[in-house]
């Protein structure tokens, strides 16, 4: 079978239902997968998310992760958590600009920086979409990763299907 993954770029708000989005706008978020899951026949749903990340968020279980359920399929965090993170070498934004700061980094390598860490982490997500081989898989990552994770996917030969940029209810 065609490897192939749906992705849907949207704000990590919705994965952890954030306070700062209505019930309603959860709720879409919700019957989107769901929809997605049927029409599509995806055979199991993906994030870039970790339980640490969860855990920080005062959450448990990701939206993503209870849709998946509720449609008896498969799910699977992708997003390494800090130590896997610190074993590859892969910093978040605000570490980067702090360290730059110190060390007197101009503006261009912070963003080289960061451009290299993000691709690092699609890497990860994209090695692990690979060895778990469950297709068609929908993958639901920040709007920050789309266009380039897309890109990813289709430089390893995988099928990369958009289902939204950015969607917010």
């Amino acid at each position: 079978m065609q490897a192939t993954v749906f992705v849907l770029g949207t704000n990590h708000g919705f994965q952890r239902r954030d306070r700062k989005f209505s019930d309603a706008q959860h709720e879409g978020f919700r019957n989107l997968l769901a929809r997605m899951a049927e029409s599509k026949q995806i055979a199991a749903l993906a994030e870039e998310n970790s339980l640490e990340a969860l855990a920080e968020a005062g959450a448990a279980e990701s939206t993503v992760e209870a849709v998946a359920r509720e449609c008896g399929l498969p799910h699977r965090y992708c997003d390494p958590e800090n130590d896997e993170r610190s074993r590859l070498g892969i910093q978040q934004e605000n570490a980067i600009r702090a360290s730059a700061f110190f060390q007197g980094i101009g503006e261009r390598e912070i963003q080289e920086q960061i451009h290299e860490s993000m691709r690092a982490r699609e890497r990860v997500w994209l090695e692990r979409l690979l060895e778990w081989n469950q297709w068609p898989v929908l993958f639901v990552c920040g709007a920050i990763h789309l266009s380039p994770f897309m890109e990813l996917l289709k430089e390893m030969n995988v099928e990369a299907v958009l289902v939204a940029e950015d969607w917010s209810a």
